[in-house]
């Protein structure tokens, strides 16, 4: 039992941080209606100075970082999502590690000013925006709810999401995808143990969640690895076989029209990750390969 909730505790914090990306700049258009997501070990540039989520603590921390001045650290046990026109923030902050209620907060560069918006008793991402609303989904096990925080009302509604599941231990995890348009969702599957030893990833479904219409997509069954850097697009291994004699096929889906297309040949093996245009392959004798798949 207590090597299960290891491994759920382990796959929740390996979900919360999705996509780790390069050190790097990137603009905010301060004109811009929208909201932009603060990024895990990126520079966001925003209003005098700039912007990152940073590991404190074994967990992700919300900072501002001011042209003139000491850095604001404005989290302190972990942040489940941050988003920023490049004057204020938005961020979500947890109790403790692994959270039991997170609280919404706005945060205004130019007077400093913290304001709590609202407290959810539940462990929460902040992982999507859309037309004035902000939006939140619960992770772990159990049942699945999604949060929409309304920046003109000031008012938090919330629906559940019945996501099909195989067994009830099975772990959610979340993700942003379309810059906040789109919801990806992880079910990550419990019982699998064994296969994660050996193979270094976990079987999950994958979902996509329309935050406005309240409505979800399955792409995929066992789904081995996966990557959503390219705007709009999901790249990602399902297998099929046994444990010891499995086989992968990599696939390319398109958020916005729901199309997927087998991209390469089939392979014997677990695809167990991606980096940039190459596939890491390890097969039932514990060989690793590497592929190009675009």
């Amino acid at each position: 039992m207590k090597k299960n909730a290891f491994i759920r505790k382990t796959v929740v914090l390996f979900l919360t941080i999705i996509s780790v990306l390069g050190l790097q700049l990137i603009s905010v258009n301060a004109k811009s209606p929208t909201y932009q997501q603060v990024p895990t070990m990126a520079y966001l540039k925003v209003e005098s100075g700039q912007a990152y989520l940073s590991y404190a603590n074994s967990a992700p921390q919300l900072f501002y970082e001011p042209m003139k001045g000491e850095t604001v650290r404005l989290t302190q046990k972990i942040c489940t999502g941050a988003w920023t026109d490049g004057k204020i923030f938005y961020y979500a902050s947890g109790n403790k590690r692994v959270p039991t209620k997170v609280s919404l907060y706005k945060y205004t560069i130019k007077t400093g000013k913290t304001e709590k918006l609202c407290t959810i008793n539940k462990n929460c991402d902040l992982v999507g925006y859309s037309k004035n609303n902000f939006y939140l989904h619960t992770m772990g096990s159990g049942k699945q709810y999604l949060y929409a925080y309304n920046l003109k009302t000031k008012k938090i509604t919330s629906k559940r999401i019945a996501y099909p599941v195989y067994k009830k231990n099975d772990v959610i995890g979340t993700g942003s995808l379309s810059d906040g348009r789109y919801i990806f969702v992880g079910d990550t599957y419990s019982g699998y143990s064994e296969f994660s030893g050996k193979y270094n990833c976990y079987p999950h479904s994958i979902y996509i969640l329309d935050p406005v219409s309240q409505k979800f997509r399955l792409v995929s069954k066992m789904v081995t690895t996966e990557t959503t850097r390219e705007k709009n697009l999901i790249y990602y291994a399902s297998f099929s076989g046994t444990t010891s004699k499995p086989y992968s096929q990599i696939w390319k889906y398109n958020i916005k029209t729901g199309k997927k297309s087998a991209v390469g040949k089939k392979y014997s093996g677990i695809v167990y990750s991606f980096y940039k245009d190459s596939a890491y392959i390890i097969d039932q004798k514990g060989e690793s390969k590497t592929v190009r798949y675009k």
